[in-house]
């Protein structure tokens, strides 16, 4: 199985391609895609997705783990980041790729095994 990787972000949002056969991982292809501040927030989203079902098509993905929006105590920077993860979510759905949302601890616990 591809899997996509999203890490949502409005200035900085990393993807990579994985594939999964049992437990063997392999990676396929990753990057980070970059959004000037200057520019509109929807021209931005609008480029990140762009990109990122781009890249999925590309790969022929059909599954998307994504990080889930993460805060502590400014909730206005989690709402251009929660923007961004809606944008996706509904591309990626629209493209046949279901998506799955993870917290950040639950992603660090699966990648390195500790939380």
């Amino acid at each position: 199985m591809r899997i996509l990787g999203v890490d949502p972000g409005l200035a900085n949002t990393g993807w990579s391609v994985v594939d999964v056969q049992g437990q063997r991982y392999r990676p396929v292809s990753y990057g980070v895609i970059k959004t000037p501040s200057g520019e509109e927030t929807e021209k931005r989203i609008h480029s990140i997705v762009s990109e990122v079902v781009k890249q999925a098509r590309e790969t022929g993905c059909r599954l998307c783990g994504m990080e889930d929006v993460f805060f502590t105590k400014n909730i206005s920077s989690a709402i251009p980041v929660a923007k961004v993860i809606g944008a996706l979510t509904y591309a990626l759905y629209d493209e046949g790729i279901e998506v799955r949302m993870f917290t950040p601890p639950q992603i660090k616990i699966a990648v390195v095994g500790v939380g």
